[in-house]
Parts: C-alpha cells; structure tokens; sequence
C-alpha cells in the first residue's frame, strides 16, 4: 500500500495514483513522475503481479556536485597524505552474485558437511555446526534433508541464496498485492475498520486464538 511522498514532487503517494517502490531506498515515487513506467505497462505488472527491480530518480542518477562544492574541493589542502576512498564502478552482474554480496555482510550462515555411508543403511548424512543433524530424502530434482535429532521430523529444503531472495521477492509482491485489494473495498465502504485490521493481521501472520 502506498505511503509516504512522491521523491520527484514531494506530492502524496494515494493508493489509487500508480505509485512505484524503489527496491534501493523503499521510497515511493508516482508512476506518472519520470519513472520510466507507461501505464500500460504499469496496468500489466500489477494484474500478473509481476516480479521486477526498479529503482526512483534518486537511485538512479545521483545529484552533479553544486558550485560551492567544487570551489570547496578545488581550494581544499592539506598538509599531510591522506587516502582517497576507492571510486565507485558500476558492473553488470547477475542476480545470484548481488545475492551473494548482500548476504555475505550479514551474519555469518551455518556450516554444513556431509558424511558418506553415515546411516545405519550406508545413506549420506548431513551435519551443521550447532549440533543437528539430517538424513537425505531424494524427491525428482529436490533434495530435502530431514532432521534426525527432534521428536517432531523437520524437513529442509536447500536452495541457493539466489533462489531464497527471488522466494521473498514473489512472497513481498504477493503481500502488497492483497495489501492494495483489501486497502480499496476499505476505501470504497465495503467493511468496518475491525475487519480491516483483521484482513491484514491475518496476512503477517496466523489469528489470535
């Protein structure tokens, strides 16, 4: 649900306006505001809910230096050396290594190793570092280990960071999508602001019992 101010004319971002979400800053921007989006296009994404990555007219072209600026570096001395910071170079790549980037200064993962013939039935085993461990089950292309150290059985599913950001991703639209829907009949009268409230606590998570 849109929320918040245009970042090209400060205006406020309705939810029936065509508002955009910058995946960089999570800042909304209106759709008809230079955004790079023809309605119809516009039109298209939200009936399919597609999955995409934009970014706002901050985001992506940042402000040239004012002139005070440049008259500040040009008579700027100093009478010992000091490092310059790296300059910034902008690359392709693909989505699997940005996940990579994005995940590897977060908290350090689990370590996983696998032991061969570790079953009494000579199987494959999985071990992590804090004391688990997990027994293999094969299903077509998917590999599922299955925790053996629990009374409740706990199936994991591994998948590559790649796999789990597109994962949040389609979860993140799916929520916004149903966001917008219950946020419109709210709007045009067709339920009490306890449902409302109702409606969405439902979509973070299970009811009240």
């Amino acid at each position: 649900m849109a929320s918040g101010n245009c970042v090209k004319c400060t205006n406020p971002v309705r939810p029936r306006q065509e508002g955009l979400q910058c995946d960089s800053c999570l800042l909304w921007q209106h759709r008809t505001c230079d955004s790079g989006i023809t309605r119809d296009e516009y039109t298209s994404l939200n009936r399919h809910r597609t999955a995409f990555e934009w970014k706002c007219c901050r985001c992506v072209a940042p402000l040239p230096p004012t002139e005070e600026e440049i008259d500040i570096e040009e008579s700027f001395t100093v009478e010992r050396p000091y490092q310059l910071p790296d300059p910034v170079i902008e690359s392709s790549m693909s989505e699997d290594e940005q996940d990579i980037s994005v995940f590897a200064e977060e908290e350090p993962e689990l370590a996983y190793t696998i032991e061969e013939a570790a079953t009494t039935r000579g199987k494959k085993k999985l071990f992590d570092n804090i004391g688990f461990a997990y027994t293999i089950k094969t299903d077509k292309k998917t590999t599922v280990w299955r925790c053996c150290k629990r009374k409740i059985p706990l199936d994991l599913t591994m998948m590559s960071e790649g796999s789990l950001r597109r994962h949040q991703r389609r979860r993140y639209r799916h929520v916004e999508g149903q966001l917008f829907k219950i946020w419109d009949e709210y709007n045009e009268k067709q339920m009490s602001t306890s449902r409302l409230l109702k409606k969405i606590s439902h979509l973070y998570g299970p009811p009240a019992q």
